[in-house]
């Protein structure tokens, strides 16, 4: 087949350099975009602001890591409780920036501190330890303001990002997949769910796990190459990022699972080819995960006080599992007629309230001064899971149809929120994912879909197996986790760049082949003139 030679030699580095600026241009424009979704709503108050409390009281008043001084809470609250108040009901936002900074800014004027008084945060299991450390880390390094929290959350989705092109900036193939994704990442923050809540939402730092995972399995991929030293000082960067994203939010816990079992098939493949030296390679990410997840683990979470706004038990969770399980049987068009089960946290409550009382137990709700009592139950605590966890099974063992075909529904309830349009409203936040709308909408995206095209036809000479079937087997393992706890559009997030990410490939193998095709047709036309 006829091939452009303008394209070919130095031209094919000026597109590789092309592309990276557009990975950055592509950043930039996303990062911009997401901030003012993210000034339109803040997160809910009772899940951000213990974390928040808890970084100032830490690094202003030199605190113990996740205590907060009482008086720096009171005067927090002073200053956003019209805000809360004002913004309660409204696609569950927290109150507005300007209150929240000048709440900070209160909290830091604080002469008198009184008794150093240290008050345990209102902790969901890991989620508000790993929230209070983005919150230092904002606030440590772009000052004391709730906009320090957005920037420290977009360090950490733009470094995994950096490290890879400085790490492969010469392998076009991974450059390729990268910025597949990139597109992918940008059209998919702007998708309902990030347009009602922004990015600051804790369940959202699943994303945060995707480019990681994705060095670290180039790592085992290569392993039998010589790879440079900064491939593997990267890695483990990408590894300690990783693990506070699932540290911080646990559904993220199958992408451990995925380098598992990739480990195994690598560990396989060079120990059937005599590569010993290789294996050492393979095992260097999992040896990562294990230092930086298990230091988190073990360093990283509060101790348990007599003084706790929620239950010890509570505090040592590794936060809901179960609640979300009985919400992914809510997909089930037959599970409220059968089960009293549906989408919503009401529904779970109301099982909570019901069999409570079996287990010798009261439900006093998501936060109560009382929950430290002998016998009271709180959200996430260890009593709140046993008592789901049983229900599940209860369910299971009376009708194992119901439970089986309620998965069937959810994957066909994936794929329809996936294509699904962009629609405000009522629960639009959760049942109108808008993706490809947004791919329409944005020039921006389709221009860089069009530089994929000719990148993929000029520099990459054939289809990228390797780094882009490492994606396609990162979808595998992600897409049980949505439909396990119900599709929603904060649920499919992370799984939906996965599966974007192999649709754009298609898209750009259909582009490339009709370009080829229109090239070869205008050569043989011009050719003709030639010798006539």
């Amino acid at each position: 087949m006829y091939k452009l030679k303008l394209f070919s030699g130095a031209s094919g580095l000026w597109w590789r350099r092309a592309l990276i600026i557009m990975v950055v241009i592509l950043y930039g424009w996303t990062f911009q975009k997401t901030f003012q979704n993210t000034e339109k709503c803040t997160p809910l108050w009772g899940y951000s602001s213990e974390s928040i409390y808890a970084a100032i009281s830490e690094l202003k008043y030199g605190a113990k890591p996740f205590h907060t001084y009482q008086r720096v809470k009171e005067v927090m609250w002073n200053s956003v409780a019209d805000s809360v108040a004002q913004r309660r009901g409204r696609n569950e936002c927290g109150p507005d920036v300007s209150s929240i900074n000048q709440g900070i800014n209160r909290a830091l004027e604080l002469k008198d501190l009184g008794a150093e008084i240290y008050v345990h945060t209102s902790l969901l299991g890991t989620e508000l330890p790993g929230y209070a450390l983005l919150c230092k880390i904002g606030f440590y390094f772009f000052g004391f303001k709730f906009e320090s929290i957005f920037y420290a959350y977009w360090l950490l989705l733009m470094l995994p990002a950096l490290i890879l092109l400085i790490s492969f900036h010469n392998k076009n193939s991974v450059l390729y997949v990268l910025f597949l994704y990139t597109i992918a990442l940008s059209a998919i923050l702007q998708t309902q769910g990030f347009l009602e809540e922004g990015v600051l939402r804790a369940r959202h730092f699943v994303m945060l796990t995707i480019l990681p995972v994705f060095h670290l399995a180039l790592v085992m991929a290569n392993a039998q190459n010589k790879q440079r030293w900064f491939i593997y000082f990267g890695a483990a960067i990408q590894a300690l990022i990783l693990s506070w994203a699932v540290f911080t939010r646990p559904a993220g816990l199958y992408q451990f699972l995925y380098l598992l079992a990739i480990t195994v098939v690598f560990f396989v493949y060079y120990i059937r080819k005599k590569r010993w030296r290789a294996l050492i390679k393979v095992a260097y990410p999992i040896i990562l995960i294990l230092v930086c997840y298990g230091s988190l683990r073990t360093y990283g979470s509060p101790p348990v006080n007599s003084n706790s706004l929620t239950s010890a038990s509570s505090l040592t969770s590794r936060g809901c599992i179960w609640h979300p399980f009985l919400l992914g049987l809510g997909a089930h068009p037959d599970a409220t007629l059968k089960h009293g089960l549906a989408w919503s946290d009401t529904a779970v409550i109301d099982i909570i309230e019901k069999r409570a009382p079996e287990y010798g137990l009261v439900w006093q709700g998501v936060f109560t001064d009382f929950a430290h009592e002998k016998n009271v139950i709180v959200q996430c605590s260890k009593e709140y899971e046993t008592i789901l966890k049983d229900e599940y099974f209860r369910i299971f063992r009376q009708d194992p149809w119901f439970v089986i075909s309620a998965y069937f529904y959810g994957v066909i309830e994936y794929f329809r929120l996936y294509f699904s349009q962009l629609r405000p409203g009522e629960w639009a936040a959760y049942h109108n994912f808008g993706l490809w709308d947004v791919i329409n909408r944005e020039t921006l995206i389709l221009i860089s879909l069009g530089i994929a095209i000719l990148f993929r036809m000029t520099s990459v000479p054939k289809i990228t197996l390797q780094p882009l079937g490492l994606f396609v087997i990162g979808f595998l393992f992600a897409i049980p986790i949505p439909v396990l706890v119900y599709p929603v559009n904060h649920a499919i997030a992370d799984s939906s760049v996965y599966l974007t990410v192999f649709l754009f490939a298609v898209f750009v193998e259909a582009g490339v082949i009709a370009l080829q095709m229109f090239v070869q047709i205008l050569a043989g036309i011009f050719m003709r003139k030639d010798k006539i």
